[in-house]
C-alpha cells in the first residue's frame, strides 16, 4: 500500500468513531460474493482504465432465461461462457462488465464461483493398508465392467500401471487436462502426467484406490478393477466442476454406460443447506445409473465453524479471526438461520487490541476490510461475507500483527434469531481473547461443492491400518489414530442444514495404499523419491514386484500410503462401481435406501443399524450386503441383468460362515461341502434361484480341517477352499 493510501487512512481513523452497519441488499441479480468482488475489484478496475485490468476475468455461475442470448451477449462482454443446460450457464466475466452482464434482460441471477481443494490429510503421517479392501472380506466377480468411474482431481499420472489392462492397454476411455488449458476432451490418452504442481499425486492416487488395476506384485488393487475410467484434471473451482460433470454424463450417455463421479474435495464456503445453483444443478445431472460420491471433508479438528442463537432482541456477540491466515487475509461467509427473506442481524466489523483491551472501528475499503450482504434469492436467508486483511490492518492502526484480532459484531433484531458461520483453514480459524469472540468448533461441516450436493453419497472415514513398512524398511506409526477401526478424528461432521442426511456412510480413509505419481508426490512437487515415507511398493511394465534396489524413479510404478476422506471417497465410488454392474439402474435415492439398511454399526459408529448419526452417517459401508440389495431391486423391477457377472455367484468368507451370493437367475444350484479326510460332508440343492437369492454356510458345525466348497449350475462350476479352525 502506497504511503498516500497510508495517510489517508491515518487521517480517516482519527475521526471515524462509529461503524456502520452493512446494508442488506434485496432483489439485487448477485449474490454477497459477486458483491465483494465488485466492491475490491471494480473500483481499482474503473481507477486503473487499463486492458489489462479491464480484462481481469473472474468467475461465475449464471441463471439465464435465454441461454443463446446470455451466451451471445457475455461474449460481446468480453466474456467466456459454456452452456450446462437451458437456464445455467458458467461464465468468466471482466470484473468492470458484472453489472453490465446483471442487466441483460436474459440474465436472472449471477453468483461468484469458489475454490475447492482437495481433501488429503497432509498434516498425518500416513501408514500402510493391506488393501484398499481391507476389512470388506468381498471375493467379488463384479469388477466394475461395462461401468465408467470418472474422477475429477489433480495430479494424474495416465500411464501407471493401475491404469493398463493385462495387455498393457490404457483403461482410461478419455481425459480433459483443463489445467493445461484444454479446451475439450480427448480419447487419446497420452502418456506421462497432467503436470500439475501442488498436491499433484492427489489424482492418481484416488483414481487407483477406485478402479486400480489388479497386478501380480501386489495386492494393491482398486476397488472397481475392471471399470473404464475417465480423468478430469480440474482447476478445482466449482464453476468448472459443474461442466466437468455435464460433460461426463454426456460421455457416459453416448458410450451407454453407467457411472459414478468420485469428487474427493471440499469447501466451507456456502450456506450448508443444498440451495445454491451449483447444487441444484449438479443435483438434476446425476440420476439414474448416474451417481456423484463426494468427500465429507477433513476439518473436523479446526474450529472453523461457529452458530448462535440470541435469546432477547439487543443481544451482541463478536467472532474474531485469526491474525495469521495462510492466505494472507480471512475470509468468514455467515449465514443467518431464517429463511423468510428478512434481515434479523446487524453486522459490523470491529477490531480487538489485545493490548489496550479496547475494540475500534476502521473504515471499509478494498485490501483492508470489505462485508457484503445479501437477502440470498435461493434460499431467502441473509448472507454476509467478511474479508479482512490483517497486515493492512496493523500498519494502519501503527501496532504488531499479533495484539490485534479483526471481526464483526453481531448484533440480534429479535429474540430467537441465529446465524451459522464458517472460515477455511488458509483463511484462519475463529478464536475467543480476553473472554471476546465465540469459540469455533468442527460441526455442520459437509464439504460445500461435494458432499454438500444433497443428492451426492456424503463419504467420512475410519482407520484401516496402524502400521506399515516403508518401501526402504522403515516402520512407520501413525500416531494420530485412536485404534484400528475407530473413527478419523479428521472426518467432518454433519448435519446438513438442508433435507439430506450428510455423512451418508464411512468406509477406509486412514493408511489406504494405492498408486503414486512418480512425476510429483502430495509431499514432494519436483518428483517421487523411493525413500519417501508414504512410499510402499513399485512393479515394473509387466505388474512384477520390484525390490528397492531394483525400482527407478524415473520407470516404475509406485504404491503408497495416504490418509484422508479423500481416500474414503473412492473406496465408495469403487464399490458403487460393482453395485452398478449388478444394477445399471439404480439411483442416488436407492444408494442411500441400501446403505441405510446394510451399512455396518459397530463399537466405533454406535447405534443399530438403520441409525444415522451426523458423525458416523449409517455407519460403515458393506460392499457385499449392499451388492445383495442391489441385485434384489434389479429382480424386483422386473429389468434384464445387462451387465452380468463373470461367475454366478459372489463370496463373503468369514472365519464362522460363508455367505453365498446368487448373480444370475438360475434353474438349480448344488452347493457342496466336501472335507478332504471324508468326502461330501454337506449338500444344499435350491431350485429356481433369482439374483440376490442367498445361501449361508455355517462352518461352526464341521470340525477343524481343510474344506472345499463347490457350487455347481447348469452354467458353470465354483470351487473354493475353506480352512475351519476354531
Amino acid at each position: 500500500m502506497n504511503k498516500k493510501l497510508l495517510l489517508a487512512f491515518a487521517i480517516a481513523l482519527t475521526s471515524f468513531s462509529v461503524a456502520a452497519q452493512v446494508e442488506v441488499h434485496k432483489g439485487l441479480k448477485w449474490d454477497a460474493g459477486t458483491g465483494l468482488l465488485l466492491e475490491e475489484n471494480a473500483k481499482s478496475v474503473r481507477a486503473s482504465r487499463s486492458t489489462s485490468a479491464d480484462s481481469t476475468l473472474g468467475r461465475f455461475i449464471v441463471t439465464v432465461t435465454d441461454t443463446e442470448a446470455a451466451l451471445d451477449s457475455i461474449a460481446i462482454l468480453g466474456g467466456e461462457a459454456r452452456r450446462i443446460n437451458d437456464r445455467i450457464v458458467t461464465a468468466r466475466i471482466p470484473y468492470s462488465k458484472i453489472e453490465a452482464v446483471a442487466a441483460l434482460q436474459s440474465v436472472k441471477y449471477i453468483e461468484a464461483a469458489h475454490k475447492v481443494y482437495p481433501t488429503l490429510d497432509n498434516a498425518r503421517k500416513s501408514t500402510r493398508a493391506d488393501s484398499v479392501q481391507a476389512g470388506i472380506e468381498l471375493e467379488t466377480p463384479y469388477t466394475g465392467e461395462g461401468v465408467i468411474v470418472a474422477v475429477i482431481d489433480i495430479g494424474f499420472q495416465y500411464d501407471h500401471r493401475a491404469f493398463l489392462d493385462d495387455e498393457g492397454n490404457s483403461r482410461v476411455l478419455a481425459v480433459w487436462n483443463r489445467y493445461a488449458g484444454d479446451e475439450e476432451p480427448t480419447t487419446t490418452i497420452p502418456s506421462g502426467h497432467d503436470n500439475y504442481p501442488g498436491t499433484a499425486g492427489h489424482g492418481t492416487h484416488v483414481a487407483g484406490i477406485a478402479a486400480g488395476s489388479v497386478v501380480s506384485g501386489n495386492d494393491y488393487s482398486g476397488m472397481a478393477s475392471g471399470a473404464d475410467i475417465v480423468m478430469v484434471s480440474s482447476s478445482l473451482s466449482n464453476d468448472e466442476i459443474l461442466e466437468d460433470a455435464q460433460w461426463i454424463k454426456e460421455f457416459a450417455d453416448e458410450e451407454g454406460k453407467p457411472w459414478v463421479v468420485n469428487m474427493s474435495f471440499s469447501s466451507n464456503q456456502g450456506p450448508h443447506d443444498g440451495t445454491t445453483t451449483y447444487d441444484q444443478t449438479m443435483n438434476s445431472i446425476c440420476g439414474a445409473g448416474g451417481l456423484f460420491v463426494a468427500a465429507m471433508g477433513n476439518k473436523a479438528t479446526y474450529d472453523l465453524h461457529v452458530a448462535h442463537t440470541f435469546e432477547a432482541a439487543g443481544d451482541s456477540v463478536y467472532l474474531l479471526f485469526s491474525n495469521t491466515p495462510s492466505a494472507g487475509f480471512s475470509r468468514i461467509d455467515l449465514w443467518g438461520m431464517a429463511a423468510d427473506g428478512e434481515q434479523h442481524l446487524n453486522v459490523e466489523f470491529v477490531v480487538y487490541n489485545a493490548e489496550t483491551k479496547t475494540f475500534r472501528t476502521v473504515p471499509t475499503s478494498p485490501k483492508v476490510w470489505s462485508i457484503s450482504g445479501e437477502i440470498n434469492a435461493n434460499n431467502q436467508k441473509e448472507h454476509y461475507v467478511i474479508r479482512a486483511y490483517p497486515d493492512t490492518l496493523a500498519t494502519l492502526l501503527g501496532t504488531e500483527k499479533d495484539s490485534i484480532y479483526a471481526g464483526v459484531k453481531i448484533t440480534s433484531k429479535e429474540a430467537s434469531a441465529g446465524f451459522h458461520a464458517w472460515s477455511e483453514t488458509y483463511y484462519g480459524a475463529f478464536v475467543a481473547v480476553d473472554g471476546y469472540g465465540l469459540e469455533g468448533d468442527g460441526e455442520y461441516s459437509v464439504g460445500q461443492s461435494g458432499a454438500g450436493i444433497p443428492r451426492a453419497i456424503g463419504v467420512g472415514a475410519y482407520a484401516s491400518r496402524q502400521e506399515y513398512t516403508s518401501f526402504s524398511g522403515g516402520t512407520e506409526t501413525d500416531t494420530y489414530q485412536t485404534g484400528l477401526g475407530g473413527i478419523a478424528v479428521f472426518s467432518c461432521h454433519g448435519p446438513s442444514l438442508g433435507d439430506d442426511m450428510k455423512p451418508t456412510v464411512m468406509a477406509p480413509g486412514v493408511n489406504v495404499i494405492s498408486s503414486l505419481n512418480r512425476y510429483s508426490t502430495a509431499t514432494k512437487l519436483d518428483g517421487l523419491s523411493k525413500d519417501g515415507k508414504e512410499v510402499v511398493a513399485a512393479v515394473d511394465d509387466d505388474g512384477n514386484a520390484l525390490d528397492y534396489a531394483s525400482a527407478s524413479v524415473e520407470t516404475s510404478h509406485f504404491y503408497g500410503a495416504y490418509s484422508g476422506t479423500s481416500m474414503a471417497t473412492p473406496v465408495v465410488s469403487g464399490i458403487l462401481a460393482l453395485w452398478l454392474q449388478a444394477n445399471p439402474t439404480l439411483t442416488p435415492e436407492d444408494v442411500v435406501e441400501i446403505i441405510s439398511k446394510t451399512a455396518i454399526r459397530d463399537e466405533y459408529t454406535g447405534g443399530v443399524q438403520g441409525d444415522w448419526t451426523p458423525t458416523t452417517g449409517y455407519g460403515k459401508i458393506d460392499a457385499y450386503a449392499g451388492l445383495k440389495m442391489a441385485l434384489e431391486k434389479l429382480a424386483a423391477s422386473n429389468h434384464d441383468l445387462t451387465m452380468p457377472a463373470t461367475q454366478p455367484v459372489t463370496l463373503k468368507k468369514g472365519a464362522d460362515k460363508w455367505r453365498i451370493l446368487f448373480n444370475v437367475a438360475e434353474e438349480y444350484v448344488r452347493v457342496s461341502l466336501y472335507s478332504l479326510a471324508n468326502g461330501e460332508v454337506s449338500r444344499t440343492t435350491l431350485d429356481e434361484v433369482s439374483p440376490g437369492d442367498e445361501t449361508v454356510i455355517d462352518l461352526n458345525a464341521y470340525i477343524p480341517g481343510v474344506y472345499i466348497i463347490k457350487i455347481v449350475t447348469p452354467n458353470a462350476t465354483v470351487t473354493r477352499k475353506v480352512v475351519v479352525s476354531h
